[in-house]
């Protein structure tokens, strides 16, 4: 990790924060997107005179909103993490995300930025302080490193 210039991104549903992995790391950027605010409008049907009726439709499901802000939102976050990629020069990135958008981030990712070296940490680290944050990095790249190697190890004995 330390001979690769590395980019952490830390992100969750609707807020992002990129890195750059220096002692300390510096903060590059932030992105925040706008959640929606549910009402609880459940749409209404009535009969009006002479046979006429009117209303309104019920609300799309929260799952059916959530699944889009999601999407827009980890599109989002990979053009920003590629545009910064080709800016800065970064070899390397460590993503920290939560496991609810874990999939659908990691696709984008690796749709945009097939080649780049990736490593995923698994959880919501948005309200964590960038030391924490590069002590995570740390500490996950290393152990990385020797789960790769217990499993070589063990190859090697077989």
């Amino acid at each position: 990790m330390k001979d690769k210039k590395t980019l952490i991104l830390v992100t969750n549903s609707h807020h992002a924060i990129w890195y750059d992995f220096v002692r300390p790391p510096k903060k590059l950027e932030e992105y925040k997107t706008e959640q929606a605010q549910y009402q609880d409008n459940e749409g209404f049907f009535q009969k009006g005179p002479i046979g006429t009726n009117s209303g309104s439709p019920p609300p799309k499901p929260i799952d059916n909103i959530w699944q889009e802000e999601t999407k827009h939102h980890t599109k989002a976050v990979g053009e920003k993490t590629k545009s910064l990629i080709a800016d800065k020069g970064f070899e390397q990135l460590i993503f920290m995300v939560p496991s609810t958008i874990k999939a659908m981030l990691r696709k984008e990712l690796r749709g945009i930025l097939p080649a780049l070296d990736m490593h995923l940490i698994e959880g919501n680290y948005t309200h964590h302080s960038p030391t924490e944050l590069q002590h995570l990095a740390e500490k996950s790249k290393d152990s990385t490193i020797k789960q790769i190697a217990v499993s070589i190890i063990n190859k090697i004995k077989r």
